[in-house]
């Protein structure tokens, strides 16, 4: 054990007693990932948040200061950030909002790091705002151009607003927290009639926090806060279908279990180090498919029953692959390599999809611990993964090559304006997106409108420098060809040309791609 952390712990506990269980925890989990200095700064920005918040209350009744523990909590162990200052920050993370304490006081106190995540993540109040909605995008604005700077911003964000949704409850009427403090049921079975401050939270989180986790391929939280927010937007529907699912997992109990087991005793014969779990889609997956294919029965739903497979190096992953195929092989398969060819959010494993003779599908999907990281936990993984990289090599690559930061920053550098840049923001990053292929196998995500040219400078600037046209899906079109969702797409170019004309900046859509011309022209001019 690093340092005497129970000796610590100990004299934490003589000074601080009503948070001190979750606390230990908290330092517990630290010390498995920082060293005897990093933990001091922890627990020194616990006792600092600690005296700031004393007398405060949350809406549950309990202490203030527990509302920070579960997000350093959240941040660490659920989201895989493994950076001490972040941790602190969260610890602090509605000091400044809350307390009156300032940016440059806790930068005295820790360091400038912690102190900007702290001021980034922190509501400006009494701006003067005709309305609340007004005064709330001006707030997002701040927390999405901090967040370009220093991608912790979000996840911080993101902790905070997923614990704040797990207890949205106790924003309800009084006797809907009495019948829930008092029932032994789970939230998810209780009827709850939402109010307008449930609703509001509920909305907001569906329409700016669900796409922003995913943005980051932080999809088990995403998938959370998606769920959470329809149980209060939809409940009757909510319980029906989460219902439904509970009822087909009991039905089909043994299939499951016999499932698990043959593929368990496969992977032991061949001496294949793995983690193998069954899993059924969550709520929000199984209503949108019944929505679009105008479906009813969750039965209905293909892949409704996957199973995950981890394994430890990558060539187990094909091996397991050959298992399956000779386990299933009288029945019809496919099956897809994202790994060979990942997708655009960096998502890696093996697909194989079996259909059984009455027609219905089952999901196999096959990967190694570290791809499941990335796949459930996106770009706050990294610190796990790189643990001999700082943060500000980690924020530097993303700079350079992460999509969502790429696009941050470029929507920020073309649009100072709060109007124009939010616009911007809805449209090309919290919207839905389309994915494409390029001749290559490679895949990327663009929002809804973009063109030939915005793929163009994805690739490169010289790429979309010199772009004159593409072929997609066979045909020949122009670099003004808006891409459609599945579109195969071969980039052509003229290596005589010097750069686009001022006219082509009408064919991008993206902020970035839009940029990029700009300064391509800049430099040509």
């Amino acid at each position: 054990m690093k340092f005497n952390i129970i000796e610590e712990l100990d004299k934490l506990s003589a000074l601080y007693q009503d948070d001190i269980d979750m606390v230990k925890n908290l330092i517990l989990e630290c010390n498995k990932h920082f060293n005897e200095e990093q933990i001091d700064l922890i627990i020194k920005a616990y006792k600092c948040a600690n005296d700031l918040h004393r007398g405060q209350k949350r809406k549950s009744g309990e202490p203030y200061i527990i509302h920070p523990i579960r997000v350093a909590y959240i941040l660490l162990t659920e989201m895989h950030l493994i950076d001490c200052d972040a941790i602190c920050a969260a610890l602090l993370h509605d000091t400044i909002e809350d307390t009156g304490i300032t940016e440059e006081e806790l930068a005295k106190m820790f360091n400038t790091d912690i102190a900007y995540l702290v001021a980034s993540v922190s509501k400006m109040k009494n701006l003067n705002y005709a309305s609340k909605s007004e005064e709330e995008k001006y707030n997002d604005c701040i927390l999405l151009r901090n967040c370009a700077k220093d991608i912790r911003v979000i996840m911080i964000k993101i902790a905070d607003r997923t614990h704040n949704m797990r207890t949205l409850i106790y924003k309800g009427d009084k006797a809907l927290i009495e019948k829930y403090e008092k029932s032994n049921s789970p939230i998810e079975e209780l009827k709850i009639e939402s109010n307008a401050k449930q609703n509001a939270k509920s909305v907001e989180t569906i329409t700016l926090f669900v796409p922003l986790a995913k943005r980051i391929g932080a999809y088990l939280i995403a998938t959370e806060l998606e769920d959470i927010s329809n149980m209060y937007l939809q409940n009757s529907t909510f319980r029906e279908i989460r219902g439904n699912i509970k009822n087909f997992e009991t039905k089909n109990v043994e299939k499951i279990e016999w499932i698990l087991e043959t593929i368990e005793n496969a992977l032991v014969k061949r001496n294949i180090s793995h983690d193998v779990r069954a899993k059924t889609k969550s709520f929000s997956e199984v209503n949108r498919y019944l929505k679009r294919e105008n479906k009813s029965k969750v039965s209905d739903v293909p892949g409704l029953l996957s199973f995950e497979i981890n394994v430890e190096q990558e060539e187990d992953c094909y091996e397991v692959l050959n298992i399956l195929s000779r386990l299933y092989k009288p029945y019809e398969s496919k099956t897809i390599d994202f790994i060979a060819s990942p997708k655009a959010n960096g998502y890696k494993a093996i697909h194989f999809e079996v259909r059984n003779l009455s027609g219905y599908t089952i999901d196999f999907k096959i990967c190694t611990n570290k791809m499941k990281l990335v796949n459930d936990y996106g770009i706050s993984a990294l610190t796990e993964l790189y643990p001999n990289s700082n943060i500000k090599d980690i924020q530097d690559s993303l700079n350079a090559s992460n999509p969502f930061v790429m696009s941050l920053q470029s929507i920020g550098d073309l649009h100072k304006d709060n109007d124009n840049y939010f616009k911007h923001i809805k449209r090309e990053i919290l919207s839905k997106q389309i994915t494409i292929t390029t001749k290559n196998g490679d895949e990327y995500s663009f929002p809804i409108g973009a063109t030939v040219l915005d793929l163009a400078f994805r690739l490169h600037t010289e790429v979309g420098a010199k772009a004159i046209g593409a072929i997609v899906n066979g045909i020949n079109v122009q670099t003004n060809y808006v891409l459609q969702n599945g579109d195969n797409v071969n980039i052509l170019t003229d290596e005589s040309k010097i750069c686009q004309s001022k006219e082509s900046l009408s064919y991008a859509m993206t902020s970035y791609a839009q940029r990029e011309m700009r300064r391509a022209l800049k430099k040509h001019k």
